[in-house]
């Protein structure tokens, strides 16, 4: 990882503003300001919300090192590895500094005829996307602690 600091802070090798940017102050808008969102942000946040269920077809260039998959584990493959990348692009979206609205429980087959139709495309999560308005947060919900959530084996 060229040019990012290995000494750990909290644990974490992101420095404190960063991690609480990112995670700790992090948290769903109530309210965007008409401040527009620029082409230069939307492309420094690029990242796949929905999932491609015949990405098969490019199995042999995506996956050289295990060529021949097929279309077994395509569907499955798609929705989770795009549900990962849904992850990280509300990471990127705090990390350029706006605020992302994930939102899940939408019409997902509205949403798939509306922009997805006639392609193997499926929906996952819907983001709205803005710089944070006035009173834009609600205060940060109540957390699990670790030992309520993580078991190490």
């Amino acid at each position: 990882m060229s040019g990012v600091s290995t000494v750990a802070v909290d644990g974490l090798v992101l420095d404190r503003d960063a991690q609480n940017l990112l995670f700790r102050d992090a948290r769903t808008a109530n309210h965007l300001s008409d401040e527009p969102v620029t082409d230069e942000q939307i492309r420094a946040i690029y990242a796949i919300l929905a999932a491609d269920t015949r990405f098969h077809r490019h199995w042999d260039r995506l996956l050289p090192f295990r060529p021949g998959g097929g279309a077994a584990l395509a569907e499955g493959m798609a929705r989770f590895n795009a549900t990962l990348a849904a992850g990280d692009f509300i990471l990127a979206v705090r990390a350029a500094g706006l605020a992302a609205g994930p939102m899940a429980g939408f019409d997902n087959a509205g949403v798939d005829d509306e922009f997805f139709a006639d392609t193997a495309v499926r929906s996952l999560l819907v983001v709205n996307v803005g710089s944070p308005g006035p009173d834009a947060w609600f205060d940060r919900l109540p957390r699990l602690e670790h030992h309520e959530v993580v078991t190490i084996l």
